[in-house]
């Protein structure tokens, strides 16, 4: 009796899972079409996603101590971030295992809060050096068509057709500025103005490699990504030539911003719980980990807004910036994810994700003072050898600014249907 039972239970358990790999995890599931070995002459998928982002920051100011070579850093404003949006991915199978995709993102609301961590901004250097011009501060972008992406992913391998290899899924994104470009400006007009741009004004090109095997109920996969920005570039004289239209109606645009990269690497399961292969149903819990990397360069962070009323001269009345998008220090992160996957049937699933980010400490004013351009050991002030977006105040030794205590947190949930 004993060894009957030892028998059938992992019988019954085959058979509730099912008697056959059914789908590839949703990280390397890929459209296609012509298959006519599986009876799909044509794939077309599109998938709906609600997004809700937070994020949660602080600044801290850097300050020097005796000896000098060692400072302090000290917490001086907190800020919160909250993004709505909804994304629309319609997903086309051209050739056996070869999609293209393409994403439209329609962002419903981009808040940010700004408040002095005194609460009245009391002994804060910030304030005091009228940096920032109020100690509780907010803006708002969108509603607005946000960064559209294009992407093809092509599957070599796959699992489903040969069970003695994995699935691997070669990609690349283009994500393009289709959105209008977010107009850095005093956070106390951005109250009062709706429709600034939720728009990056970027072109990020993506590469990355995914694979997963199918192992009983575990499918385990791993994702490595690299990510090159490519920003549209001015000149310094451009640039100075709409400094003075900061305000009003007229928009000073910044858009000297420098290419730089970024990494990521993730690793996760699905498990599957259940699922029936005649009726292509399935019900998966997919848990994921992943670590990020993004090096130096010039770009908006949480606090551009809170930054962007002030507008420090050079020795010559020559406003030094448009805006303060400022030289960010290299950051690297790590999160954590889960979701629920339910493939209701041939037509369609739901999916319901959660997301913690947390981003290490990193400076996000480190302009460098220039280039020694003659030879002589430093930068000869008053030339060009001067960096034109260097700030003493903000990016000098004893005066940066530190971003600290980050956590972001995702949530969002997909509809898709499939034809």
């Amino acid at each position: 009796m004993n060894m009957r039972r030892h028998i059938l239970w992992p019988l019954c358990l085959l058979l509730l899972l099912g008697s056959h790999v059914a789908w590839a995890a949703d990280i390397t599931n890929v459209a296609d079409s012509f298959d006519t070995e599986n009876k799909n002459p044509f794939d077309f998928r599109v998938r709906l996603s609600y997004q809700l982002l937070t994020t949660d920051a602080t600044i801290a100011r850097e300050r020097g101590t005796r000896p000098e070579q060692f400072f302090d850093y000290v917490p001086e404003f907190k800020a919160s971030y909250t993004r709505h949006m909804m994304n629309i991915m319609p997903k086309i199978g051209l050739y056996k295992d070869l999609e293209i995709r393409l994403n439209i993102p329609i962002v419903f609301s981009e808040t940010f809060n700004y408040k002095a961590v005194t609460g009245d901004g009391t002994g804060t250097s910030l304030l005091d050096e009228g940096i920032v011009s109020n100690p509780l501060m907010r803006s708002r972008h969108g509603p607005g068509l946000g960064d559209m992406m294009v992407g093809l992913r092509w599957a070599p391998f796959n699992d489903y057709r040969d069970r003695t290899v994995a699935t691997w899924v070669i990609g690349f994104n283009w994500l393009f500025p289709t959105g209008q470009l977010w107009d850095p400006k005093d956070p106390k007009l951005a109250a009062d103005q709706a429709g600034l741009g939720v728009g990056r004004g970027a072109h990020i090109l993506s590469w990355y490699l995914a694979l997963s095997k199918r192992a009983f109920i575990f499918e385990p996969y791993i994702k490595i990504q690299y990510d090159l920005y490519t920003y549209q570039e001015t000149t310094k004289e451009e640039l100075q030539n709409g400094l003075n239209s900061i305000s009003g109606e007229a928009r000073a645009v910044e858009e000297a911003l420098t290419t730089n990269h970024a990494g990521h690497i993730s690793i996760g399961s699905e498990i599957v719980f259940w699922e029936h292969y005649g009726r292509q149903q399935k019900l998966a819990l997919d848990l994921r980990f992943t670590a990020y990397g993004r090096f130096r360069g010039r770009y908006h962070n949480i606090f551009t807004d809170m930054l962007a009323s002030y507008q420090p001269e050079a020795s010559d009345g020559t406003p030094l910036r448009a805006s303060l998008i400022t030289d960010n220090e290299q950051q690297f992160a790590f999160a954590g994810q889960a979701a629920f996957h339910f493939k209701l049937a041939k037509y369609g699933y739901i999916r319901i994700e959660g997301m913690i980010k947390h981003v290490l400490p990193f400076f996000l004013t480190t302009a460098k003072r220039g280039v020694d351009k003659n030879g002589n050991g430093f930068v000869d002030p008053g030339t060009d050898e001067v960096y034109p977006y260097h700030v003493r105040t903000l990016d000098g030794i004893g005066k940066r600014i530190r971003q600290i205590d980050t956590f972001t947190y995702k949530f969002q949930v997909y509809l898709a249907l499939t034809i």
